[in-house]
């Protein structure tokens, strides 16, 4: 008899070859998770043959509120063994963004929403040197 899936398992861990070599012919996935509930708008990858990166973009609209959201990315970059530093917002509506990088990966992590809100937009830039 098969295990049956758990909400805990609707949220996919990180893959362990985070420090694989990528291919440049070869594009790579967006390793960070999906926070539940949300829903995905975009994506797109893109391979720099000039700097030899593959960067990755993708948006998301979800049901929560921005210090929720960013505890949750936050978490997520630093658990991609990435150092993780917040940049301060310009206003008050934001938008909000975490930064995240190590040797071979520099991610950027933004949210926004309108005041008196509860969704948020959640945009994600990834670049991985191939």
């Amino acid at each position: 008899m098969q295990p049956t899936a758990t909400a805990a398992d609707s949220v996919a861990p990180f893959p362990v070859e985070i420090e694989r070599e990528v291919a440049a012919d070869a594009a790579p996935s967006l390793p960070l998770p999906r926070m539940p509930g949300m829903t995905k708008l975009s994506s797109s990858a893109e391979f720099d043959a000039a700097t030899n990166t593959w960067k990755l973009e993708a948006a998301f609209r979800v049901n929560a509120h921005v210090p929720h959201v960013l505890a949750f990315y936050r978490k997520a970059l630093a658990d991609a063994e990435l150092v993780v530093e917040d940049v301060t917002p310009t206003s008050e509506d934001g938008p909000y963004v975490l930064l995240g990088k190590n040797d071979r990966v520099r991610a950027q992590v933004g949210v926004r929403t309108k005041p008196h809100e509860l969704e948020s937009r959640v945009w994600v830039l990834w670049r991985v040197r191939a």
